[in-house]
């Protein structure tokens, strides 16, 4: 079971690495998602904006955070090895996610882990 783990996760790191060269900031080492539409359409102009925005998931207990790896870098797992990589993280790694009982506001005594998203623009200038 913890290879099984591993590769979870593993697809999970690997997910998150393949968002960040596409679309990060170019100088985080990203952006290639305007070289990729500019070999496809090398006529054509393209601008990519890219803001890396915080973001959390919330539940009311660790499996409901683990339920929800369901919905997050690990959905691309076809198997229930998503759930045992979440497991893992969670209880060997938890700062890792920043994993917190939220203290104030509408998600008091929810457990709570961070999970950044990229909000991106891509706009076709011409061609």
């Amino acid at each position: 079971m913890a290879s099984a783990s591993g590769d979870g996760h593993a697809h999970g790191l690997a997910a998150i690495a393949q968002r960040q060269h596409l679309l990060g900031p170019s100088e985080q080492g990203g952006g290639a998602l305007r070289s990729l539409l500019h070999l496809q359409l090398p006529a054509a102009e393209f601008t990519l904006e890219t803001v890396r925005q915080p973001s959390r998931l919330y539940g009311h207990s660790l499996a409901d955070l683990i339920t929800l790896a369901d919905i997050t870098a690990l959905a691309g797992v076809d198997d229930l090895t998503k759930f045992d990589a979440a497991c893992q993280l969670l209880r060997t790694a938890p700062g890792s996610v920043g994993l917190r009982i939220e203290e104030n506001g509408v998600h008091a005594g929810m457990w709570s882990v961070r999970q950044p998203q990229f909000i991106t623009r891509l706009c076709r200038c011409s061609g």
